[in-house]
This record gives structure tokens, sequence and C-alpha cells, in this order.
């Protein structure tokens, strides 16, 4: 469970393929002369099981280096466990209980990172939790159970600690879907016990995702630092690099962690993260060299930016995964006239998805229906095509979803030439999306559309804040979990305060019910049928979200770097080297 070979090494392994999980795998691990072996014991689950591939020479990894990437936005001056852009930035820096395996080609594969173990008790809510006992933080003190319980607690409950009192909600809505505050304990010093609200083949993939970090609880606690990227020379993490230099806006950089206990790891000796912004600067970038790879799957190339730089690059391949995240419209409820639910059943009816799927990725992104596609819990693509708002008429916007759309207007007694402001930010193709928006909701709403276009970071804050009409942002997607998924429309996905501060997300009433009910539902198809509701309860409801598609991530990677797998996250780095020496 992370050691790495000493030498090069033969493995055979079988390859289990989850079809649907809807309980519980129990994984046992331990180390064999440095080699992972891994004995699964899977106790109602239902799997779809490949014969054994021949057994894989692996090839000795080369020390030394430094890999260049690229970072699609500057990191968002805000604390672990609160921005999923700040957990990409911190990932090299910390460890987790567990993480999505980055050297194997399955997205689901999940091994230890600071445990060496994880048992499931017989009553299907208890799990214990073996850490490594050589593991310290960078000041010496070792990593123990009381920083894994700190972890949960410091998620669902962060008023119970005074530094991190009336912090916002935590950005690990996964936990929070599975763990109640009280319901972890320290056994010993290297092993914990976590107990979960109700069974479910979830709780262990929601901790693999990086909002899931574990942190030096007597840095946070002891010393009342908050570990935030405004200050990242107070940090104090576990993890295989640590903090070099950070320049507001422009770069992070850092170096490998001596000393770092999972030994002979990390491989090269540091890196650095440039925040570049603009699509024709990344793929500049990338072809002169600047950047090696990006330090997540998300650039600011539109998919068929990326396919072309695919071609037009012999040293680089382009990594593909998805459905992994989505692009969406925000509107507001607590601002006219997205405060109206008429209003924001129009906007939905009035999208026409397929073109802007066609201009930013020929073809290849999918949908945007809120159940995202290709799921066992998913719609067909026949189904989606007659549903409205997403039917099509020889290739047109469906005239009766336009027409529906007016009607919608005109009872909510809105003018024809409505002058709104849709925001976005200067990031991940947004723009160009936002112009194709501003078309169709021109020529079908008869709507005078202004684009206000936000520096990254200025956009987050209003995307949190509220300070917009309506606005083009994205999600992503941790784990192809139904749960997490909808958590968002039910949790605090959707930034529309209601009040101010620490004030309640809209939410479409019914949603939670229905939420809920799916959640501790065992049956697949009883819990498909409930799904649907959900996402129809949503739209029919007024819901704040039109998703537009869900995106094919890229990953672009120069040839030299070796041993890289698409994850959707838990890119620490550690596992990675250059041949030859990058």
């Amino acid at each position: 469970c992370g050691a790495a070979p000493a030498e090069s090494v033969v493995v055979e392994k079988e390859v289990i393929v989850e079809k649907e999980i809807i309980r519980e795998v129990t994984v046992v691990k331990e180390v064999v002369k440095e080699v992972p072996v891994v004995t699964e014991v899977i106790t109602e689950v239902v799997v779809i099981a490949t014969p054994a591939p021949k057994p894989v020479v692996e090839v000795a990894p080369k020390y030394g280096g430094f890999i260049n990437m690229l970072a699609y936005a500057a990191t968002n001056q805000r604390q672990i466990h609160r921005s999923q852009l700040l957990d990409r930035t911190f990932a090299p820096l910390f460890n987790k209980l567990v993480e999505f395996n980055p050297e194997t080609g399955d997205i689901g594969d999940i091994r230890c990172d600071l445990c060496t173990s994880w048992e499931l008790a017989n009553d299907g809510v208890t799990y214990t939790f073996h850490l490594v006992d050589n593991a310290k933080w960078w000041d010496g003190v070792p990593v123990t159970a009381d920083d894994v319980v700190f972890m949960f607690e410091s998620i669902v409950a962060p008023d119970q600690f005074e530094i991190l009192k009336d912090r916002p909600t935590s950005g690990n809505i996964q936990v929070g879907l599975y763990y109640e505050s009280g319901n972890a304990r320290t056994v010993d010093d290297y092993t914990a016990e976590v107990v979960t609200k109700f069974p479910t083949g979830s709780f262990i993939s929601s901790l693999a995702v990086d909002g899931a970090m574990v942190q030096a609880k007597h840095t946070v606690i002891d010393q009342a630092i908050i570990q935030t990227a405004s200050d990242m020379g107070s940090l104090n993490g576990s993890g295989p690099f640590k903090f070099v230099k950070h320049i507001k806006d422009v770069s992070v950089e850092y170096a490998k962690t001596p000393g770092y206990f999972k030994e002979g790891r990390a491989y090269i000796n540091g890196m650095k993260h440039f925040v570049i912004i603009d699509s024709g600067r990344t793929i500049a970038a990338f072809k002169s060299g600047q950047v090696l790879t990006s330090n997540t799957g998300i650039t600011n190339m539109t998919t068929r930016e990326a396919e072309r730089l695919d071609q037009d690059m012999d040293n680089l391949s382009v990594f593909w995964g998805g459905p992994t995240g989505a692009r969406h419209v925000y509107m507001n409820t607590t601002i006219a006239p997205f405060d109206n639910a008429n209003v924001r059943r129009a906007v939905h009816l009035a999208l026409h998805r397929q073109p802007i799927i066609e201009a930013m990725s020929v073809g290849r992104d999918s949908i945007g229906y809120l159940n995202p596609p290709g799921f066992w819990y998913s719609r067909t693509q026949e189904e989606y095509d007659q549903l409205p708002g997403y039917r099509e008429l020889n290739g047109e916007k469906h005239p009766d979803d336009v027409a529906e759309a007016r009607r919608l207007l005109q009872e909510a007694g809105l003018p024809l030439n409505l002058k709104v402001t849709l925001s976005t930010r200067n990031c991940c193709a947004y723009g160009d999306i936002s112009v194709l928006i501003k078309q169709q909701l021109e020529r079908n709403l008869g709507w005078d559309i202004d684009i206000k276009t936000w520096e990254s970071a200025a956009g987050f804050k209003a995307y949190f804040s509220g300070d917009f009409q309506f606005m083009v942002q994205g999600s992503r997607l941790s784990s192809t979990s139904p749960d997490v998924v909808h958590s968002r429309w039910v949790k605090g996905g959707v930034p529309q305060w209601q009040g101010g501060g620490r004030g309640k997300f809209f939410a479409v009433e019914g949603v939670k019910d229905l939420f809920d009910k799916q959640l501790h539902e065992p049956d697949p198809e009883k819990r498909k049928v409930l799904l649907t509701q959900l996402a129809d309860t949503l739209y029919g409801g007024g819901s704040a979200t039109a998703t537009l598609f869900w995106n094919t991530r890229h990953w672009p990677v120069e040839k030299r770097i070796q041993n890289f797998n698409f994850t959707l996250e838990g890119r620490t780095w550690e596992h990675v080297w250059c041949d030859p020496v990058c």
C-alpha cells in the first residue's frame, strides 16, 4: 500500500470491473516484499470479472528532474476542505486515508495511502483503518489516528473548533453524506474506527477525493493556523512534496520531501504549476515546452483544441476520460428575474444544447441532463432526445419548446426585450460558451444580454457570494456515484445564498426526500426510478441549474513523463518519473 518497488518486478493481477456498487466492498491489503498484493473479499456486490491479463514487466523508474505543469486557474484563497481548486493545489503536500490508484487505468481502483489496510465489520457500517506507523508531519510529529478523526470532524462539524468556527460549509460534500459528527474514534495511535450513518458502497470512494486530505491537528488547533493558499509558508503537511514558493496568480513551486514515509518516493525532484488561463497561451505553452502536462484533468482548451494539440504534437499524448464534469447555467434565485420559477423553466427550454456541444467538442461531449449519460441510472440517448428542452426538430431547436418558453415569460410578466447580465469566469472556455448562450437566448427569448467576464478568482468570489444574475460555471465528478452527482442540488452545490453568510442554498421542493430515499434504497431498479424522478422534479420545479453538457476531460502529457494514468482525483505526482529526465 504505497511502498515503491526497489527494482523491476513482474506483477500479475486480476482486473475486476464494478458494474454497479450498491452495497460494500471489503478490501484487505498487505505489503509483501514491497510489492502491493491485494486480496479482495467482495460481499454482496455486483461485478463483472475479466480474465487476468498477462504478467506486465514494470520498468525501473528513474530519479531526478523537474516537471513544469499548467494550472488552469489561480488558487482561490480559501481553506482545506473548502475549495476544490485549492485541493488540487494542495494535493502534492498532503495525504489521504485512501487514494484513487494513479498507477492503473481503472479510475475506480482505490488503494491505501496513509493506511495499510481497512476492514468492514459485519454490521455493514463500522470501518477500522490501520495506519502506517512511519508517516510524519514536516515538523517531525507523527501522523496518528487523532489526525484522521480530526479530518472527519473538521469537514462535517468545523464549528466545534474555535479556529474553524464560522468557516463555510465543507467543500467535501461526500463525506457528510455518510458520516455524522462524533462517529469516529481512535482505537490506538495507529488505528481509527469510523461508523457510517448507513451501509453504503460509496463511503470509501468519498475518502479518496482531494477534499478528504488529512491535516495536522496539532498545527491547526494547538498553533491556531488555518492552512490556506494565502499563507502557504505556514503549511505543515505529510505529502511527497513541500512548498517552496507561491507567486499570486502566477505560479506555485514544490520540492521533493526528504525522508518521505513511502520509501523511494517521489521520483522527480520537484514541480512548478504555472497559471495560464487563456487557451491560446495554453496551446503555446505545450508546443514550446514551457509546460509538460497539467496539474489536473482540466485545461482552458476546448475538447476540439485538445484534439488538435494531440494531432499536432508527436511528443505529447492526450489522455481522455469522461464524463467527469459538466457545464451549467446557474441562475440566482434571489435576484430578478431568476427569482421566478417560470423564468428558470424558460431558460431551460430555450437553450439549444446540441450546437454548443458540436462547437466545443465536435460532438465528443454528451447532452446535459442532470443524470449524466452512460451510467446504470441514466436514461438512454433516445429518451433524452424526446425530452422538452433537449429535443430537436430536423436538427433545429424544437419550436414547441421556444413557444412554451415565451409563454412562461409572458406569464411571469416580463417584456421580450428584457435586459440581463450573463457572468462568466476567464477560465475553461466559459467565455466561448457564454457567447453561444447569449446568441441563443436573444434569438429564442428576445432578451438583451450583456456578458460580464470576471478574472477567475474574482469570479469564484462572485459565484459564492451570489453577486450575479446568471452565470456559466462548471462542476466536476469526483465519483460516478449518483449520491455525488445529486448531492450538490440537495446539500449546497448551487451558490444562491438566502440571507447571506452561511445561509441556506436554494433547493426545489421534494428533491431532498427523493434524494434520501434513493440513498437508502438497495434495489438498483427502484433506485433508478427514484433518481429519474429526482431529476424530473428538479427541472419541473424550476431548478436553478440548467445543465448544458457533460464534458469529456482531456489531460495532455508529454511523453517523457512515465507511469501516468488518468484519475478523477488524487494527483500527488509521487509515482511518475521522466525518461529521459525532464
